[in-house]
C-alpha cells in the first residue's frame, strides 16, 4: 500500500494550486481526479476575472494552462475515482480499486449537479440530459434547450451559441445572471430567453428529444437535441464514510485535513478563489508537517 504526505482529491483550479504548492515544499503527493483535469472550469465561456488575463480567457484555455503547469513540476494525476475515505491508525486510508495511505488529506472535490425534481421524464432520454457543456462542446447546428436563470445557464448558453442555436428557460420572471451576461445573452440572435417556462416532461421522438413546457399556463412541445440542467449544485462528498464524517472537525482543527474549492465554497464558485485556497491549504500543510516532524 503506497503512502503519501498528502492526498489530494481532485484537480480543479484548487486541487491544481495545491499540488504545484506543495510540490514547492517538496512533500511527497498523490493526486486523484474521477474525470479530466480542470472540473467545473472547463465548462466556462469566459473568465474574465482570473488576474493576468486583462482579455479574458476562456474555460477551457485556461485550463490547458493549469495542466502545462502542473505537468511542469512532474505532478502525475491518478485518473482514479475515490471510492471512499476513512481515518484509521492516524492515516486516511483512500480506497479507489487500490489502496492508498496518507498522513494528511486535501478535499477538493467540487460540486454535482442537483437531480431535476420533474417526475415527467422518460428514462429514455437521459443521454440528452446534461450537465456540463464540455460533454457537447463539439456540436454544431444543433438545437439546445437551457434550464436556470443564474450565471451558469447564461454562460454554458453564450458557449453553446457559438455553433448551436440556444434557449434559456426560466421557470420564474427572477432573473440572477451577473447585468454583463445578460446584456451579451441579449446580443445573441441564436439564444432565445424565456421567463416562466417550467418542463413538464420528456420523451424520445425520431432520436431527438421532445420537451413539453409550461408557459404561463400555456403548454407546448419543442423539439430540441440536448436539454442542459443548470439548476444548481450541491458539494460532492459522498465518497466520506460515516466514521470519518464523525472526526472532521477534530481532524481540521489539528491541520490535517483541508476542504478548498467549490466543495466548500457554495455560490462563491470561482476558479481565483480556489487557487488562493489551494496554495493556503498547501502552506498550513507544510506547517502541520513540519511540526509533527
Amino acid at each position: 500500500m503506497k503512502f503519501f504526505d498528502t492526498a489530494i482529491i481532485g484537480a480543479g483550479p484548487a486541487g491544481i494550486a495545491a499540488a504545484i504548492q506543495l510540490q514547492r515544499f517538496g512533500i511527497s503527493t498523490v493526486i486523484f481526479e474521477k474525470d479530466k483535469i480542470g472540473g467545473l472550469l472547463r465548462n466556462a465561456n469566459l473568465v474574465e476575472n482570473y488576474l493576468g488575463f486583462p482579455s479574458g480567457i476562456t474555460g477551457k484555455q485556461l485550463t490547458r494552462l493549469m495542466e502545462k503547469h502542473l505537468n511542469s513540476v512532474n505532478s502525475t494525476v491518478h485518473s482514479e475515482t475515490v471510492e471512499d475515505v476513512e481515518y484509521i491508525n492516524s492515516k486516511f486510508v483512500i480506497k479507489t480499486s487500490r489502496s492508498y495511505l496518507s498522513k494528511t488529506l486535501i478535499i477538493a472535490t467540487g460540486t454535482d449537479a442537483k437531480p431535476s425534481s420533474v417526475s415527467g421524464f422518460d428514462p429514455s432520454t437521459e443521454p440528452m440530459i446534461i450537465t456540463e457543456v464540455h460533454q457537447i462542446e463539439d456540436c454544431e447546428n444543433r438545437r439546445i434547450a437551457v434550464i436556470g436563470a443564474g450565471d451558469a445557464a447564461f454562460d454554458y448558453a453564450l458557449n453553446l451559441a457559438r455553433k448551436n442555436w440556444v434557449t434559456i428557460n426560466n421557470r420564474s420572471s427572477r432573473r440572477l445572471c451577473l447585468p454583463l451576461l445578460w446584456t451579451r445573452v441579449g446580443d445573441k440572435v441564436n439564444i432565445e430567453y424565456r421567463e416562466n417556462c417550467t418542463i413538464q416532461s420528456t420523451k424520445l421522438k425520431n432520436d431527438q428529444l421532445q420537451l413539453n413546457w409550461n408557459r404561463d399556463g400555456v403548454e407546448f412541445n419543442e423539439i430540441v437535441d440536448y436539454l442542459v440542467l443548470a439548476i444548481g449544485r450541491k458539494p460532492n462528498l459522498s465518497f466520506i464514510s460515516k466514521d470519518l464524517s464523525l472526526k472532521i472537525s477534530d481532524l481540521e482543527e489539528k491541520g490535517l485535513l483541508h476542504f478548498i474549492g467549490d466543495v466548500r465554497n457554495g455560490i462563491f464558485r470561482q476558479a481565483s478563489i480556489a487557487a488562493g485556497q489551494g496554495i493556503h491549504a498547501a502552506m498550513a500543510l507544510h506547517l502541520t508537517l513540519n511540526r509533527k516532524g
